[in-house]
């Protein structure tokens, strides 16, 4: 049997229902009374998308729209599907993001998709196997491969479709009839989803043909030389003979004590740069080679003689900002001496040890996105990232997280590296920007990932930007009053409107924004803040505010008046870092905001609202921009940056009302695109409803939330939200427990506890009881390092949350804490007790005994209260 894949059940379903409606009949995957799989439909594809190929630039999504809009309606319904069935087989594609493309697809033909496919459900959706990123990114090649065999299959008729499919060899020697553009992975996953227990759920002819090597002890050139149906017999031989030395027909060949029979993958080494102590003078050159598709080979200074050719060969760059996984290799020549790298000490007669690194990709941490040291932290805790010698072993978990996080990584483009002062390139794409929403369980990390993570992404010293955009990131978050006071305080004199208008600060501030306006602007910035005494500004009192720092002098130049060095210290303070210039900035440019959704938040918090202000007793009213209208202003000016807005408990708001018509806007295809001085140059805007000023969202803001399950599940979500976002779900992670060391602490008593196991078998149990949503995560029990502290987790923390999920049914409370399967109260936390009604209230009549509860003290909680939580399920 060779499905063996534990989710394999409504997957391989869906997967023969296409085969018998869609491939053999004509009918639709998604909607019944539908005819889409036609040789005149698949015809149009080929005219359409196979004769039109677009090399041009642009998103796989974006040319497939343009080559597919001239094609009948239903045509574009068929491509959706065909996109289905490429999507079925991938794991390594959120449920959410197939969903949405599929969706999108389809809306192209002007009509949507019901909101209740069956095929589109997550249990059909989450994928069996990963192909890779190629599979990604020579989607369109899959296309036409697909396009190609079905035209030629529908080409025969239904008794001999039927007749070819009847036998898996006999299917497979005509599948290899069908003529295909390279080696085209979807060949062996459409075997797999016709035959299922015949053909291995394997993607790629490598894995495949190193299985047959190891198992059948043949030579890698022999193999080579041998054809799919040759390679796929021996593949089941190999299958039956190992399920009958095991005994089982449950295996995989990609579980790990079979995958490290066939596997060659070698160790995999973290090498280490600080560009503090070199410097990469061909940085730039290199990057651009292996972005081209060359190999760059470079000697690297390795601590040992332990890499060896093959090995897997990881850069991380240190001790500078942004510091993370840069490069990807592997060893092609193993360690050897050579003349010191530093010249000096090469002089000297000093030498050093290398290995020779053949980089197949080079990133520029400046420029280009990377897997920050967070994000490895965050995924592989008890891995050292920042090595204090260059050239140590990953862990084999370490290892793979760390491929997973590289491999996930956007591709970079040909296009030559930015320049400070030379013309930033436009976003290629409004796909470009990234909708994520992490989901989970409380305690699993979201809100720490969102920090450590992704955060430090979208930091940046100001030492390593222009001034120019230096100066424009420290005035957006200014009003205009108070840009003016930095402008008269750094003048030191008294000036006129003209003078401030042509201030460095000013023009920072007003970058990107019609100059019409900006006069007017600083007028109303200076007046609305003149004392009421004076004699040269007749402003309405009634409109002015404080802080009344600006005054006129006779001959109408505007000056600093009161006692504005102490009522505006924070600024005078800000004055003298504009003046230092970057170098002196302490504090990170921070390319973000954070804002935590609640109840009561509003639109008007998020995008503008009108907000009434009193001075002196009189109420006035004007239009405040909200904390997502402020950071889409800076992205707008900015747009050769990435900007980030992370939204804390985003579903415990009504994301509806607070989103308002922006949550048309965040919409990859929708995000404005603009210039360099803020002008739209695609995308869309809206006129918001309170000042009427045009808006869009930009294209270079990235929106993160995180959702915590308890509150709401996931299928509660704004459909609206769900579907502009994609989702990654954080669940426990028992290994991820540290306690003393090895996920146990000790009890006080020469014993220990295993805090790993004890959360296992908390959380099993609540999943029974209620949902896997509301499962208990590792960060409860991340900080226990003792018995006491893990006494006062239980009974002040996970005791609470157990009440809130039970709705204090503490019955089943006990449950969770196994203490209704021991008797003696010392091994119980929650503890029970008989009440007599006729003591409670005298001669009652017809009253039963009650039960009460009582938590046990925290002093009386023993190891064994404790232990007996996950050794009853032992």
């Amino acid at each position: 049997m060779a499905i063996a894949h534990p989710d394999h059940a409504p997957i391989l379903k869906a997967a023969a229902a296409w085969k018998e409606r869609c491939f053999v009949q004509d009918s639709s995957i998604l909607i019944d009374d539908l005819s889409l799989w036609t040789p005149n439909l698949l015809d149009a594809l080929d005219r359409h998308f196979v004769q039109n190929p677009d090399a041009g630039s642009g998103t796989f999504f974006e040319k497939l729209h343009a080559q597919v809009k001239a094609a009948p309606p239903d045509a574009r319904q068929l491509m959706a599907e065909m996109l289905w069935l490429l999507y079925l087989f991938q794991s390594n594609v959120s449920v959410e993001m197939k969903a949405s493309k599929i969706r999108e697809v389809w809306s192209w033909s002007e009509k949507e998709l019901p909101d209740d496919v069956s095929y589109l459900a997550a249990p059909v959706l989450h994928g069996i196997g990963s192909p890779g990123m190629g599979y990604n990114t020579n989607r369109w090649r899959e296309l036409v491969y697909l396009i190609g065999l079905t035209r030629v299959f529908k080409g025969l008729t239904p008794d001999e479709r039927r007749h070819v499919l009847a036998d898996p060899w006999r299917f497979s020697a005509w599948l290899a009839t069908v003529p295909m553009d390279g080696h085209r992975q979807f060949r062996h996953i459409l075997r797999y989803f016709c035959f299922p227990e015949t053909f291995e759920r394997i993607t790629t002819a490598t894995d495949k043909q190193k299985i047959v090597a190891a198992f059948k002890g043949l030579k890698p050139k022999a193999v080579g030389a041998m054809n799919d149906a040759a390679i796929d017999r021996a593949l089941l031989e190999i299958r039956q003979g190992l399920e009958a030395e095991r005994g089982t027909a449950g295996i995989d060949f990609y579980q790990d004590d079979i995958k490290v029979r066939w596997s060659q993958a070698g160790q995999a080494w973290l090498f280490a740069w600080n560009p503090d102590n070199w410097t990469w003078k061909d940085l730039a050159g290199n990057r651009a080679a292996t972005t081209a598709g060359e190999i760059v080979t470079m000697p690297w200074r390795s601590s040992s003689t332990r890499p060896k050719a093959g090995d897997v060969a990881y850069l991380v760059r240190l001790d500078r900002e942004p510091r993370g996984i840069i490069a990807r290799g592997s060893i092609v020549k193993e360690a050897y001496e050579a003349p010191h790298y530093d010249p000096g000490r090469a002089e000297a007669g000093q030498a050093t040890r290398f290995v020779d690194i053949g980089f197949i990709a080079i990133r520029d941490a400046d420029e280009d996105p990377i897997v920050g040291i967070g994000k490895l932290e965050a995924e592989a805790p008890t891995q050292t990232w920042s090595p204090q010698t260059s050239d140590i072993a990953l862990l084999p978990e370490a290892a793979r997280r760390l491929e997973r996080l590289w491999e996930g990584l956007p591709p970079l483009a040909a296009a030559e590296k930015v320049q400070m002062g030379e013309a930033v390139p436009m976003p290629s794409s409004s796909s470009s920007a990234l909708n994520l929403i992490l989901y989970g369980p409380p305690g699993t990390g979201k809100t720490h990932r969102l920090r450590t993570a992704y955060l430090p992404d979208y930091e940046q010293e100001p030492v390593k930007v222009d001034r120019e955009t230096w100066l424009r990131e420290r005035m957006a978050g200014l009003t205009w009053w108070q840009v003016a006071f930095l402008v008269l305080a750094d003048l030191n004199r008294p000036a006129s409107v003209d003078d401030i208008l042509q201030h460095a600060f000013w023009k920072a501030k007003a970058s990107g924004r019609a100059n019409r306006l900006l006069r007017a602007t600083c007028w109303n910035a200076l007046q609305y803040h003149v004392p009421l005494d004076s004699p040269h500004v007749q402003v309405n009192p009634v409109r002015r505010t404080s802080p009344f720092v600006f005054d006129k002098n006779e001959a109408g130049n505007w000056h600093l008046t009161g006692e504005w060095q102490d009522g505006c210290a924070d600024l005078v303070e800000l004055l003298d870092v504009l003046r230092a210039g970057p170098g002196s900035d302490k504090s990170s440019i921070r390319r973000y905001a954070f804002v935590t959704f609640h109840q009561a938040y509003a639109y008007e918090d998020f995008i503008e609202g009108i907000r009434p202000e009193a001075n002196d007793g009189v109420l006035t009213y004007r239009v405040v921009p909200g904390v997502f209208r402020r950071l889409c202003e800076r992205a707008r000016l900015n747009p050769h940056r990435r900007y980030a807005l992370f939204i804390d408990e985003i579903n415990r708001g009504n994301v509806a009302k607070i989103f308002g018509e922006m949550i048309t806007l965040i919409e990859p295809d929708k995000r404005a695109v603009y210039d360099e001085v803020g002008r739209l140059v695609g995308g869309m805007e809206v006129t918001l409803p309170y000042s009427g000023d045009t808006f869009g969202v930009p294209t270079n803001l990235d929106v993160y939330g995180t959702m915590n399950t308890a509150d709401r599940s996931l299928a509660l979500l704004d459909v609206a939200l769900r579907r502009r976002f994609r989702f990654e779900e954080l669940m426990p992670v028992p290994e991820a427990v540290i306690g003393a060391g090895d996920g146990t602490i000790p009890d006080g008593e020469d014993g220990e506890i295993d805090l790993r196991a004890l959360l296992t078998a908390l959380n099993e149990r609540i999943a029974y009881l209620l949902h896997r949503d509301q499962t208990l995560g590792h960060a409860y029990l991340m900080k226990v390092r003792d018995f006491e502290s893990l006494r006062r987790v239980l009974l002040r923390e996970i005791v609470p949350l157990l009440q809130e999920y039970f709705y204090e049914d503490w019955h089943k409370i006990r449950l969770v804490l196994a203490d209704t399967q021991v008797k003696e109260p010392s091994r119980q936390i929650v503890r029970t007790g008989k009440v007599s009604p006729s003591k409670l209230f005298g001669n009652a009549e017809a009253a039963s005994e009650g039960v009460v509860y009582e938590v046990a003290p925290e002093v009386e909680v023993t190891p064994e209260a404790v232990r007996k939580v996950y050794e009853t399920l032992e």
